[in-house]
């Protein structure tokens, strides 16, 4: 199936996601489809997490996959492929932006937190039916409550404003990019990508492991998408998402 550049555009929605399930339940979608959002009300994120995005200023929409040709154990590499797309579209705007991706599915820029995602698998027989990949992306908001405390948007770091229309076009760009790449065969092409842009990889931070609070260091990650790391004593740790937590940096 062809990555479509198929885009509907909502004024007000709770949840892009939300909506996009509902939508597919009542027919299906091309893939590459974007359900755009002015404003959500009931943005989520990751477990009871919530989203909160001024309307107009940001990009707040989803994404629909049909990739029947990964097997379930390997739906992170999903997550890899939209983490990638996003750091491709902030890169593409300026070379010296140097967006991270933070495990398992924040986007930093700047020690601080850009993009999220919330990506949902229907998993059918031996392959994954289809994918909703939902992004929200800090673009021209400058003021952030204190739900927020560690957001930050493009217009603040470089003082410009974006038409949003545009970047959602390129986002896509992007993204087509990466999962054609992937369901051509080059996995490994995204796994460096996604790696490469790795948040504190290689140094030294601190966690809470297990509920043990302690310093240690990021190697890489498990074959089904969990974080490894080393401890400062030297015990090897495969986390999976309940069992780690990043303790920020104070400053």
């Amino acid at each position: 199936m062809t990555f479509r550049r198929n885009f509907i555009f909502l004024d007000k929605v709770s949840s892009t996601n939300l909506h996009t399930e509902s939508l597919l339940l009542s027919g299906s979608l091309p893939e590459g489809s974007v359900i755009y959002a002015n404003e959500q009300t009931f943005g989520v994120g990751l477990g009871t997490n919530k989203w909160f995005s001024e309307p107009g200023k940001n990009i707040t929409a989803t994404v629909v996959l049909y990739p029947d040709f990964l097997p379930p154990e390997d739906q992170f590499k999903l997550t890899m492929v939209v983490s990638v797309s996003v750091c491709l579209l902030v890169e593409g705007i300026d070379i010296t932006l140097k967006p991270e991706i933070k495990w398992p599915n924040d986007i930093y820029l700047n020690g601080r937190k850009l993009a999220g995602m919330l990506i949902k698998n229907s998993i059918s027989a031996n392959h994954i039916s289809h994918t909703i990949a939902g992004v929200g992306m800090n673009i021209n908001q400058t003021v952030f409550g204190e739900e927020a405390p560690l957001a930050i948007s493009l217009s603040q770091i470089t003082g410009s404003d974006y038409d949003i229309s545009d970047m959602l076009t390129k986002w896509h760009n992007f993204l087509g990019k990466v999962y054609l790449d992937l369901k051509n065969g080059k996995s490994e092409e995204v796994f460096a990508a996604y790696m490469d842009r790795f948040y504190l990889k290689g140094k030294a931070a601190g966690y809470i492991i297990n509920g043990e609070k302690m310093i240690a260091t990021i190697v890489g990650i498990g074959d089904y998408g969990q974080l490894k790391l080393i401890s400062a004593d030297g015990r090897e740790f495969t986390c999976g998402l309940k069992e780690v937590e990043f303790i920020p940096e104070t400053k």
